[in-house]
């Protein structure tokens, strides 16, 4: 885990224990959770600003990343905090209703996103692709998640607007007009 503003590489998994998503901080590296659940880094390597603008005062830095960090010090990356979809007062993170979406034998990779809604603010909507049905991938997601982070519309596509990285599109996605409304 890491990011330009800490000069690369923070924390990573140890070597020969396969944990997905679950990395420690190198040697010299303070790391630690926000009340709004975002991820702090400390450290010498931690930028102190940017270009034009006033050092920082503080020498942690906080992200747009939400994790935890485990009883062993063990860091874990849940997502984006601005990525959350805020539906209804409630907060969903797209990234774990993507990755429980992923869990199903028949979905090869989803993208979830928030939908503006005169009722609830945002709502959640999602594409996947894959050979599961719709019918079939919500009533599976619903026996997954709390009620709140399931997605209201799903739609399979034959394949997901992708980013110059590989990475799922949001902005296309939200976009794509896939008839959100019916």
């Amino acid at each position: 885990y890491g990011m330009t503003e800490t000069f690369g590489q923070v924390a990573t998994q140890t070597p020969g224990v396969a944990v997905e998503r679950k990395t420690h901080p190198l040697p010299g590296i303070g790391l630690r959770i926000e009340k709004d659940g975002r991820i702090a880094v400390s450290g010498a390597q931690v930028s102190p600003g940017y270009l034009g603008e006033p050092d920082r005062a503080d020498p942690w830095f906080v992200t747009n990343d939400l994790g935890e960090i485990d009883e062993e010090g063990a860091l874990r990356v849940l997502g984006r905090a601005d990525n959350v979809i805020v539906t209804g007062g409630e907060n969903v993170d797209p990234e774990r209703v993507e990755a429980a979406l992923r869990e199903h034998e028949d979905v090869d990779d989803a993208c979830v996103v928030g939908v503006e809604d005169a009722e609830w603010g945002q709502i959640a909507v999602g594409v996947y692709e894959g050979s599961a049905g719709t019918e079939e991938l919500m009533g599976w997601i619903r026996e997954r998640l709390p009620g709140h982070m399931v997605p209201k519309r799903l739609r399979r596509v034959p394949e997901i607007p992708r980013s110059g990285l590989g990475k799922p599109d949001r902005n296309a996605v939200a976009a794509s007009g896939l008839g959100w409304d019916d």
